[in-house]
């Protein structure tokens, strides 16, 4: 292999390209001796010493050369060598910087300098194993031949992607750290080196059969992972499944008409019902909305498992206090006004008169009783956000018991509607 001439070809391609690399002048020296070329070694290594004055390998070439001058002017002066000589180009002084190369050509160069360094790594372990009258064994030969297949330039085939480390061990280096910001970071390289040696096989993997691998990495990390940390694996899988996957959500844009895409990873978040939010966004508008849990796009309530996400979010654990007094609130209707809730409520639901006397009457009389409630009760009236829905169209209301009142005494909405809502309400608080 050392006296293959594409080898020192190969060498000075590469020194064209990088006239003042040391590595390669010392290789090129490597190869004219392996080939007994002694002058075109001392040649190339006069020219490494103009560049490197202290360089080892070219001292150590042109001793060798003074101990043995006489034999080696005999040689030349009655030999005429077969193989003519290529004149090593002059390298420039070191005061000389080389044009800077193109990503391309740093590519290639570096690629070039691979495959020499492949040879050489082969030629190495091939000459030791002879040298120790060693046979080359499973794990050398299979060494051996990837090297092979580099120094041949067929790189893709000798290295495939390694096989992912076990749930447990990045569980272990999950718990060994306290940063929310790194445990995100651990989880999603875990995930994504899932996604890389699926994609490393050959054939790869299907897009379908990679997802599938990746939710069951998920499950096993959930189980590996601390409870408190556990929510981190979803928001890992969605953030790798949005990046290599290219999943497609129900929607395409967040509520500020931002691209899905667009979405920083530390914001990223998908409810099972397949949304993609931007956390900053989704907790401004459900604070908004007095925390009511409910999905700002589709109307839908989010679900219990999505709102166990949403409030242990950074980004969504603002809504805790929020949601808490609303909570508080819920207890703090006595059955009294509840019950005036419902009769209310039935008033404007039956009340089919052309100048809606009945109901005007009614909500008079029950905005004149809430006046005499102790301040708390009325700031539950108030502020109580109920999860009703309108029985004709199925759109949330979400809204109190106190405005909905004001608003239908003030011609804002319509009795029948607000009747419709008095009745659902005067039901949620029965059951807290």
């Amino acid at each position: 292999m050392a006296n293959d001439p594409t080898v020192i070809e190969l060498l000075y391609d590469l020194l064209e390209q990088q006239p003042t690399n040391v590595y390669v002048w010392e290789r090129i020296i490597e190869a004219w001796d392996a080939r007994n070329e002694r002058g075109n070694a001392r040649e190339a290594a006069g020219a490494l010493l103009r560049l490197d004055p202290n360089n080892a390998t070219a001292i150590t070439c042109l001793g060798q050369a003074r101990q043995s001058a006489k034999l080696a002017m005999s040689r030349r002066t009655s030999t005429k060598q077969e193989t003519p000589k290529r004149r090593d180009p002059e390298p420039p002084g070191l005061n000389v910087v080389p044009p800077k190369s193109t990503s391309q050509a740093s590519l290639s160069n570096g690629y070039r300098q691979l495959m020499l360094e492949a040879h050489h790594l082969e030629e190495e372990i091939t000459v030791t194993m002879r040298l120790a009258s060693l046979r080359l064994n499973d794990e050398c030969q299979e060494m051996t031949d990837r090297l092979n297949q580099i120094r041949r330039g067929q790189v893709g085939a000798a290295i495939q992607g390694l096989r992912p480390v076990s749930a447990r061990e990045t569980a272990r280096a999950v718990a060994a750290t306290g940063s929310k910001d790194k445990i995100q970071e651990l989880l999603v390289a875990d995930l994504e080196s899932v996604v890389a040696w699926a994609l490393s096989q050959s054939p790869p993997l299907a897009l379908d059969a990679v997802r599938d691998r990746l939710v069951k990495r998920h499950t096993l990390l959930e189980a590996a992972l601390p409870e408190a940390v556990s929510r981190a694996a979803a928001d890992a899988l969605a953030v790798v499944e949005r990046k290599h996957l290219k999943k497609k959500y129900a929607n395409t844009e967040t509520m500020l008409l931002d691209p899905v895409e667009d979405i920083p990873a530390a914001h990223f978040f998908v409810s099972e019902d397949n949304y993609a939010w931007d956390m900053e966004e989704l907790a401004n508008a459900l604070a908004v909305n007095g925390a009511v849990m409910r999905n700002p796009l589709s109307k839908q309530m989010f679900s219990e498992v999505d709102i166990r996400n949403i409030l242990a979010h950074p980004l969504g654990e603002r809504l805790k206090p929020i949601q808490l007094g609303q909570d508080q609130l819920k207890g703090g209707v006595r059955p009294d006004t509840v019950a005036k809730v419902h009769t209310l409520g039935k008033v404007l639901l039956a009340d089919q008169t052309e100048d809606a006397a009945p109901s005007r009457g009614a909500t008079d009389e029950f905005l004149a009783y809430v006046a005499t409630l102790p301040t708390p009760e009325q700031k539950t009236l108030d502020e109580l956000k109920i999860p009703a829905r309108d029985s004709l169209n199925g759109q949330p209301y979400d809204c109190t018991i106190g405005q909905s009142v004001k608003d239908a005494k003030a011609n804002l909405t319509c009795f029948h509607k607000v009747g419709d809502f008095l009745c659902q309400a005067a039901a949620y608080l029965r059951r807290q």
